[in-house]
């Protein structure tokens, strides 16, 4: 079981790494670090693969707590990366998942926080490059079960079915953080940030690996714009 937590551990820092790779350096940083662990592991997608490696080593021991956490994390976390080993991957239950995952056992919520961060983040970069686009009915799919993953809600579920974003996309997104009377944009972003803010905080306060707290750092200094 062992190598399987080894495995989930991994697949964490790895995603946390390219959620946080904001800057060019960075990013090139990540390109390096990605084509090392593809060779290494031979294949093209390390964490889809050290993740299988966990869900299949560790769902065999799931009688045990902290194993269960462990498979179930490894498993909601490939439904969030869209490499589920069974479809749908889909849903908006996915980051609410790793919620409950982490509180299996102690030793896993850790982990559990740290993929809540890394799909909050990666939900809210995506949704600022196509808040303006043909992206955005997928970019809000990801950021509302990031949302409701992370403690945010009520949020109007009419929004899923938008094409576009109006006024009320952006008051329903602010109010399910705690913001209200908000109706654009910028001011739901500044929102949001405080609600990433908050949630990297509360990892951080969970994280002892060294790894992830310097990449959980950097997220928390450039949350807010």
């Amino acid at each position: 079981m062992e190598a399987g937590y080894a495995a989930l551990l991994r697949a964490t820092q790895l995603a946390l790494h390219r959620a946080a790779a904001d800057r060019d350096r960075e990013q090139a940083a990540w390109a390096e670090l990605l084509t090392a662990e593809s060779e290494a592991l031979g294949g093209t997608d390390p964490i889809s693969i050290l993740l299988e490696r966990a869900r299949s080593q560790l769902t065999p021991a799931a009688t045990d707590d902290r194993a269960a956490g462990a498979a179930l994390l490894a498993l909601s976390a490939q439904r969030w990366i869209e490499q589920c080993p069974s479809e749908p991957c889909a849903g908006i239950d996915r980051v609410e998942t790793m919620a409950a995952a982490g509180r299996w056992h102690s030793s896993i919520a850790p982990l559990a926080a740290t993929w809540q961060v890394v799909a909050l983040k990666e939900a809210l970069d995506t949704l600022e490059v196509g808040h303006d686009t043909a992206l955005f009915p997928t970019a809000i799919v990801d950021l509302v079960d990031a949302l409701l993953g992370t403690g945010g809600g009520p949020l109007d579920a009419r929004i899923l079915r938008k094409q576009r974003p109006d006024p009320g996309v952006w008051l329903s997104i602010a109010r399910a953080v705690g913001t209200e009377g908000v109706v654009d944009w910028e001011g739901a972003r500044e929102a949001l940030g405080q609600h990433l803010l908050a949630e990297t905080q509360r990892a951080e306060e969970l994280v002892s690996d060294p790894e992830l707290r310097l990449h959980l750092e950097r997220i928390h200094r450039r949350a807010i714009p």
